[in-house]
Parts: C-alpha cells; sequence; structure tokens
C-alpha cells in the first residue's frame, strides 16, 4: 500500500499473496495448478495398465502457502476422476528434506510397530503405499534417504517429485524416481523484461508463468544439461 501510494510498481516473483491485486502490476512465478496437473497425468499414463486400487501419499509442502494449494488442487483434480486413485494419507513436510526423512521413517516405525514392515515399500495402517506425490525435490530427497537407511526399495513405489533439482535429476537417471516437474528458478531475465517494460511505461500482463518442463523414467538421459542448481 505504501509502494502504490508512492506510485512505485511491485512485481511479485515466485509467490502469490493475500493482498487487493491492485496493489501489484503483475505476478512473475510458476504455475503450481499445472505443476500438480502435470504430476497428475505422469501417473495416469504409468497406471494406464492397471485396475487395482491405488494408494497415494502426498507430502505437502508449508502449509497454506500458495503455491502448494495450487499443487495439491492441480494434482487433485486430474485425479478425482479416477475411481481408482486415493490420498489416504497427506501431510506437512514444510519443504524441508530433514521432514520428509522424519515422515518416511516415523511410517517405517509404525509398519514394524504393526507387524506389517516390509522392505518392498512404504505402508499407512496396513495400507501399501503404492504412490509418492511430493511438493519438493528436498522433501522427496528426505523420503529416499529412510529408503537407503532402512533398506527399502523404491522398485515398487511411484515416486514423483517437483522442483527438477540436480540432485532430483540424478536420482531420477538412477531409477530412483520415476518423474520430475519442473519449478523452474531462473526467473531473473524475464523479471528484468517485465521491470523494463514498466519503466517505458508499457503494460504488463497480471500473470507471467515462466515455463517448466516434465522429466520422467522414459527420457534419453543422455541429452540433459546440468542444471546448474
Amino acid at each position: 500500500m505504501e509502494a502504490k501510494d508512492a506510485g512505485i510498481p511491485v512485481i511479485l516473483v515466485d509467490r502469490q499473496i493475500n493482498a487487493d491485486s491492485s496493489l501489484y502490476a503483475g505476478f512473475l512465478g510458476e504455475d503450481g495448478l499445472e505443476e500438480g496437473r502435470k504430476a497428475a497425468r505422469f501417473l495416469l499414463s504409468k497406471t494406464s495398465g492397471q485396475l487395482k486400487k491405488i494408494n497415494i501419499l502426498e507430502l505437502s509442502g508449508t502449509e497454506n502457502s500458495s503455491v502448494v494449494r495450487e499443487r495439491a488442487k492441480g494434482f487433485r483434480e486430474v485425479i478425482e476422476k479416477d475411481s481408482r486413485f486415493s490420498i489416504i494419507h497427506s501431510e506437512d513436510g514444510d519443504f524441508l528434506r530433514s521432514r520428509g526423512k522424519e515422515i518416511t521413517e516415523r511410517l517405517i516405525q509404525q509398519a514394524r510397530d504393526e507387524k506389517n514392515y516390509r522392505t518392498d515399500g512404504l505402508f499407512y495402517m496396513g495400507n501399501k503405499i503404492d504412490v509418492v506425490y511430493s511438493h519438493n525435490d528436498s522433501m522427496t530427497l528426505g523420503l529416499l534417504d529412510s529408503f537407503s537407511n532402512y533398506g527399502v526399495s523404491t522398485d515398487n513405489t511411484i515416486i514423483i517429485s517437483i522442483d527438477a533439482e540436480q540432485k532430483s535429476i540424478d536420482a531420477l537417471t538412477k531409477g530412483k524416481l520415476d518423474c520430475v516437474v519442473e519449478c523452474n528458478p531462473n526467473l531473473g531475465p524475464m523479471l528484468m523484461h517485465l521491470v523494463k517494460e514498466i519503466a517505458e511505461g508499457k503494460p504488463i500482463q497480471r500473470i507471467t508463468y515462466i515455463e517448466e518442463k516434465v522429466f520422467t523414467e522414459d527420457d534419453d538421459f543422455s541429452l540433459y544439461e546440468e542444471r546448474g542448481y
């Protein structure tokens, strides 16, 4: 409000805010809804030949953040049309590797207590988790840490992550992940373009989404370039 009163245009970058849209010139960042949809579309394709019920564990990011709401909503928009899918547990991992590890280890310990512990995957309340949908790479890597520590195989669990940091792409190429949806952090060049447009008195779009890719187990890994982050 102070910026508006002073005649200073504001551009939101990366995250939306809870404010009247008249207070800012535009938003630049990721399309969280589409990221969730992309993750779900991969899952539909991956499981197209299956008839059985498919149980999903969702590792959610920081509670009530705009991108978390969008990634959850977009994912559900797609899978809710297919009765095979059920999100049997969703937990806030706060986008942290330590929390992803903690949640996974707790599930493993619970399975041990319930005499359901096996090394071929995760379980929740006695139900085999077929799919892990993680809102970011850090939590996913924490999950993989726990799998490694407890000797749990990733072979029978479909693991989908969002971000596409180098470490998760490396895990994908090693067969530890099935799909990584990009959350492109390279916003600087487009941001400067929008700043220059405003400085020249030109209007900018209310929403500008950055281009984002999807990396899957079916890709030609030799075409991958170093991520740089």
